[in-house]
């Protein structure tokens, strides 16, 4: 599926999609610098029932600098009708996402790494502002 980014390029000059974890609405920044996807935890701790929990966690440098140890869990996205299954990493960021949504007026609830990119074969062009997801 080909999905265009211009709008959120031209606005943020970042690359967010729009994503639903059951019938919730969801705003992910696609960063091609982040090793793991990252989920906000106050996104997890208020629908903890659409994520597995993968019984991990993983010692990583965070948004904000710091090394913390975060929860793995998985959940599936619903993303133009297709569903993509994938892990994150519980992440306390509130300063983070406050400051970007003070800047852009956009709230934000997650990442999407190169992790999520390879397991679903994504293609981003830059000069026609799109991106391709799978296939």
């Amino acid at each position: 599926m080909l999905y265009s980014i211009q709008n959120t390029i031209d606005k943020a000059n970042l690359l967010l999609i729009s994503v639903q974890i059951w019938e919730y609405k969801l705003v992910f920044d696609i960063d091609t610098g982040a090793t793991y996807n990252i989920i906000f935890d106050y996104v997890y701790n208020q629908l903890k029932e659409g994520f597995v929990d993968m019984g991990k966690s993983i010692n990583m440098f965070g948004i904000e600098g710091k090394r913390t140890d975060n929860k793995t869990v998985k959940a599936d996205l619903e993303f133009d009708k297709t569903i993509l299954t994938t892990e994150f990493q519980v992440v306390d960021a509130m300063d983070a996402v406050t400051n970007f949504q003070n800047d852009f007026g956009i709230q934000l609830h997650g990442i999407l790494g190169v992790q999520f990119l390879k397991d679903n074969n994504c293609v981003i062009d830059f000069a026609n502002k799109t991106i391709k997801i799978g296939e």
